[in-house]
């Protein structure tokens, strides 16, 4: 399990959670059609994930690195498992398809830096895979405000209106009554 350091959320970044859910509300087929996405991201993304993807890809640098903090992945094998198998293969495609061949790895971690591709997929992680996340106890009495922002946005767009904060909740009390 990962650690449960604390960290500061600028209170800018209420203020961009609060004004994207506000657009989540009033424009959801923005983010349900991937309308922020390449083609080529689109074509290596399920169709029931474009949602997610164009989600996180609109948080703003600073909202998703205080989001990063806000959860902890408790089974961090299945983490690094997915993230070999899924993600890093998806955006090695993607590069590919860029510089018309395969890309080298200095390539592949410069375009990992640049496109923010490890930030993007520990977001995506949690809206794929909320049974193995919790709630950074650390972080969150002082920043639930944020995080159920970004949490609400997220089940307004699931198709089956997932309850992504009451899931993490209860996962981070039975976490607590394990331990």
């Amino acid at each position: 399990m990962e650690s449960m350091e604390t960290v500061a959320m600028p209170g800018s970044v209420t203020i961009k959670l609060d004004g994207m859910l506000a657009n989540i509300k009033t424009k959801p087929d923005f983010y349900r059609q991937g309308q922020n996405l390449t083609e080529d991201e689109k074509r290596v993304t399920a169709a029931q994930d474009i949602w997610e993807v164009s989600f996180v890809n609109s948080l703003e640098q600073d909202v998703a690195d205080a989001l990063e903090h806000a959860f902890v992945k408790t089974d961090r094998k299945h983490y690094m498992q997915f993230q070999l198998k899924e993600w890093f293969e998806k955006q090695e495609y993607l590069l590919a398809q860029k510089l018309g061949r395969p890309p080298t790895s200095q390539e592949k971690r410069e375009d990992a830096e640049k496109n923010r591709n490890y930030q993007r997929y520990s977001l995506c992680y949690i809206l794929n895979f909320p049974a193995f996340i919790i709630f950074n106890q650390n972080n969150f009495r002082m920043h639930e405000q944020r995080i159920r922002c970004f949490l609400d946005g997220a089940t307004e767009l699931h198709p089956e209106r997932y309850p992504y904060f009451d899931a993490i909740k209860q996962n981070t009390i039975l976490d607590a009554s394990q331990s």
